[in-house]
């Protein structure tokens, strides 16, 4: 079970860590959300109950804190994970036209070495 929590957070995007009471008594959420800070892993915490605060690890982040509008809360998480999503695309689609344009530039010069070597034929 483990291996798949840390693949998932390896694979992840975005991770989204709700905070409560159990969660701040969990060794393992407090691992975890290490394991994505050290991986350069954006983190959204969303704190669920009204009074805890953020450790250490995580009071430098911004926060939603859900038990103050539910509702609210959620259109705002919505909003960063789609952000999150859209930056994602974007980043991807540029990895693929420069693809695009590095097999473009070596297919030419392909091109260009057949021709030179035909005409020293």
């Amino acid at each position: 079970m483990q291996d798949k929590i840390t693949r998932a957070i390896e694979d992840c995007d975005l991770f989204v860590v709700l905070w409560s009471k159990n969660a701040e008594a969990s060794g393992w959420v407090s691992q975890e959300v290490g394991r994505a800070g050290a991986l350069k892993k954006t983190i959204l915490p969303l704190v669920l109950t009204e009074g805890l605060s953020l450790p250490g690890f995580l009071s430098n982040l911004k926060y939603i804190p859900v038990y103050k509008n539910p509702e609210l809360s959620v259109s705002q998480a919505r909003e960063i994970i789609i952000s999150s999503y859209n930056h994602k695309c974007k980043n991807l689609a540029t990895i693929e036209a420069k693809k695009q344009k590095d097999k473009e530039a070596l297919t030419l010069m392909g091109i260009g070495a057949f021709i030179l070597w035909a005409m020293n034929k």
